[in-house]
């Protein structure tokens, strides 16, 4: 399988290109409200291991910043699977600046840090102007946007005071009588903006949170109804050279409080949905485009079980997890193989796994199958508090058949059960 770069090619920059990633600015971001959230220094650690996913980006000529060195195991299987491994840099970005000196770089997320070291070491930056990126990866700033410009929302209100927080749960209750809401904050990836509230209590219980915040500068919530969902949709889109560029269009697997769990890389969409969907993202590029916008975006979309499109819950002014994976799925497109997923394990065990032992286990399980898979991200990490090896594991299945797809995966996840992997020799 090889895996030609199809997303460093849509840039058309000829010339070397340097990639880094400062994938957790949302985890250490402090800016706006903030909502309860346990701090995981293990799962910290796993985000920083996650930097090696630029190597699907970049072409064999380039050169990828990562934190650590990964697993020497794992870069050999990827070689063998049609991977070409561009240069590894290990350490952090400031420790090469010298290496951006009239250097097309791309960081994960284009923010006003970045910009600055980008410039004034020489490089020339790849991405949205930070100002605007940071807008629009605000959940709140990106409702408004949308609402000015005409573009369906969920059903929500927008608070720019804590004092209007009571005021506006009653309206929204009010209004669409419904079982769940959500209150969401400006900033926060996979389900970390949002607190869910089923209940008097739950809302009595965050507004008595968010009251020791009630001064924060330029306090912004918005409180929004839960559709339940028929369709949890993401695009990736290329807004360069003045065109938008509509990359992909996959459908998100989110657990039952929207933290994101995997992807279908080709979806079956009706032909109608898929029509409407794709005018309202053009819409979206053109405005965004109009704006400066220039670069990777994700959008999260929903159709509700009422056949209602919202074409935007939230941007993702940035590269994404399913970025990463796009050249990949190009390919097998082209193979014929219609039916792509991606997924990932987070799996403890009580002592470490050689990556050449799950290799083994996973090439057994998927053998009978005419389709494959692909482990695409291997992320170990110690906890001395629970004596355990936290892993995070990334994997990518193709089929022909979508039940055999679906059986495959089902096989996997069996397999990545605590209780498996400790059997693992």
């Amino acid at each position: 399988m090889k895996a030609e770069r199809f997303i460093s090619s849509l840039l058309d920059i000829q010339s070397p290109k340097l990639w880094y990633s400062n994938i957790n600015w949302e985890q250490k971001s402090r800016i706006g409200v903030r909502l309860p959230q346990i701090q995981n220094a293990t799962t910290d650690s796993l985000m920083n291991q996650m930097h090696i996913h630029q190597i699907y980006l970049a072409g064999p000529e380039d050169e990828v910043i990562v934190q650590e060195s990964p697993d020497p195991e794992f870069l050999s299987y990827l070689e063998e699977r049609g991977i070409r491994i561009p240069k590894l840099l290990v350490g952090h970005p400031e420790e090469f600046a010298g290496k951006l000196k009239g250097t097309y770089t791309i960081p994960y997320l284009m923010d006003v840090q970045q910009a600055e070291f980008i410039s004034s070491n020489g490089g020339i930056g790849v991405g949205p102007p930070p100002e605007l990126a940071l807008k629009l990866n605000n959940k709140v700033y990106t409702r408004l946007f949308c609402e000015q410009h005409s573009i369906p929302v969920s059903d929500g209100i927008v608070c720019t005071s804590f004092d209007e927080l009571e005021g506006a749960f009653h309206q929204l209750q009010q209004e669409t009588n419904a079982d769940r809401y959500v209150l969401k904050t400006a900033y926060g990836s996979s389900g970390k903006n949002l607190f869910h509230i089923r209940s008097r209590k739950e809302f009595d219980f965050i507004c008595m949170y968010l009251s020791r915040q009630r001064h924060v500068e330029d306090f912004m919530v918005s409180i929004e109804r839960w559709h339940d969902v028929e369709y949890n949709l993401n695009a990736q889109l290329l807004l360069w050279n003045g065109e938008c560029r509509v990359l992909a269009v996959t459908g998100q697997d989110n657990n039952d409080v929207g933290v994101y769990k995997g992807s279908d890389l080709n979806p079956l969409i009706p032909e109608h949905v898929m029509r409407h969907y794709l005018q309202e993202l053009e819409s979206l590029g053109q405005l965004l485009l109009e704006e400066g916008y220039q670069g990777f975006m994700g959008v999260d979309s929903v159709m509700d079980r009422h056949g209602r499109l919202i074409p935007v819950i939230e941007i993702n002014a940035r590269l994404t997890m399913v970025t990463y994976t796009l050249s990949i799925r190009e390919r097998l497109l082209g193979d014929g193989f219609p039916h792509i997923c991606v997924q990932f394990f987070d799996v403890k065990i009580p002592r470490r796994m050689e990556f050449s032992v799950l290799r083994r286990q996973v090439d057994e399980i998927t053998a009978t199958y005419s389709g494959g898979t692909l482990i695409y991200g291997f992320h170990e990490v110690f906890d001395p508090k629970q004596q355990v090896y936290v892993y995070r594991i990334f994997m990518m299945f193709w089929e022909k058949d979508r039940h055999r797809l679906a059986t495959m995966v089902q096989r996997i996840e069996q397999f990545m059960s605590a209780t498996k992997l400790t059997e693992m020799r």
